[in-house]
């Protein structure tokens, strides 16, 4: 991983695709939960002006994350 890559991944989610696209942010989320059976979907968003839609409601939820985090709460993993 370059320092670049580094640097960005501490602001967004990045994924490589099989073909070597990098998606990030809320088209990297989007590709993952759309290619689960049951939210398969959800590929509609991948595409404008839906994938806008996503994006900034990833953009909301990342930046209110220690807000939600207050509201969820999970259980501890076991060690």
């Amino acid at each position: 991983m370059t320092d670049e890559l580094m640097r960005r991944c501490e602001h967004a989610v990045h994924l490589i695709t099989e073909s070597g696209e990098v998606l990030r942010a809320g088209r990297a989320t989007l590709y993952v939960l759309s290619s689960l059976p049951r939210l398969a979907w959800l590929r509609v968003f991948l595409y404008p002006p839906l994938v806008w839609a996503a994006e900034g409601v990833y953009w909301l939820v990342a930046r209110s994350r220690g807000v939600i985090g207050r509201f969820v709460s999970l259980p501890d993993s076991a060690e």
